[in-house]
């Protein structure tokens, strides 16, 4: 891609060394020119975020929970895949807390241990 300028004395003109065609070169150039000023547009529009954090820290989940905040959020075939772990984490926490309420020898109230009819 290295083309230098010689000075044609015979013709009168600019011309480029090893025969390539001028006007093609300046039009590839402003070409080229116009694409770094449209990237350096688009650049100035990108904020870049440096997340920092030891492994497992959540670097990666916080990222993707940003973006699917704000892009347009989960797809149903998206939520419909999270329906299991959802329903696993509260049925497991639920445990938790009975294990927790058994081992501080709380008792529950009996009117309380009953399960709503209106709970769906």
């Amino acid at each position: 891609m290295g083309a230098c300028l010689s000075d044609d004395a015979d013709a009168g003109r600019l011309s480029l060394v090893g025969g390539g065609d001028l006007a093609a070169e300046i039009k590839r150039n402003k070409m080229l020119e116009k694409q770094l000023t449209m990237e350096a547009k688009q650049g100035r529009l990108h904020h870049k975020l440096l997340l920092l954090g030891a492994g497992e820290s959540g670097k990666s989940t916080f990222f993707k929970q940003l973006i699917r905040i704000h892009d347009n959020g989960y797809d149903l075939n998206s939520r419909k895949g999270f329906e299991h772990s959802i329903y696993k984490n509260i049925i497991n926490s639920m445990h938790n807390l009975l294990v927790a309420l058994d081992m501080s020898q709380m008792k529950l109230d009996e009117k309380k241990r009953e399960i709503p009819t209106d709970f769906h």
